[in-house]
């Protein structure tokens, strides 16, 4: 585990992905490493911890086993990447713009906040 000084002369190891209310990362929309991450990822231990789920930002209702399953370990690969990221030193900036499916997201923005939602003009 390394200090990150974002005051030195050389490249800050960053990553840029969708973070969910710090729980984990949505895979879904990609995950971008510059080469000082990468490095910095090489060259970290291998964590070796449970993996816990939120019970409400996790819930699995979905209707067949084979679909839950499915999200569980999509879940679980989700928080997994997050807490790497967060343990090896690597900086992870949040990017509105790489939310998986962003249409779906449209009304709960619209509806909720006062202001328009983050979306590339069409």
């Amino acid at each position: 585990r390394g200090v990150v000084d974002v005051g030195a002369e050389d490249a800050v190891p960053l990553a840029l992905g969708y973070e969910f209310v710090g729980l984990h990362i949505e895979l879904d929309g990609g995950v971008w490493l510059n080469g000082v991450a990468m490095e910095r990822l090489l060259r970290c231990p291998a964590l070796e911890y449970p993996i816990a789920f939120d019970e409400v930002a996790h819930a699995n209702d979905w209707e067949t086993e084979a679909e839950r399953l499915g999200l569980m370990w999509h879940n679980a690969l989700a928080v997994d990447v997050f807490r790497t990221l967060r343990f090896c030193g690597v900086l992870l900036l949040h990017a509105p713009r790489m939310v998986p499916h962003t249409l779906s997201y449209l009304p709960y923005s619209t509806y909720r906040r006062p202001h328009a939602p983050p979306l590339p003009p069409a």
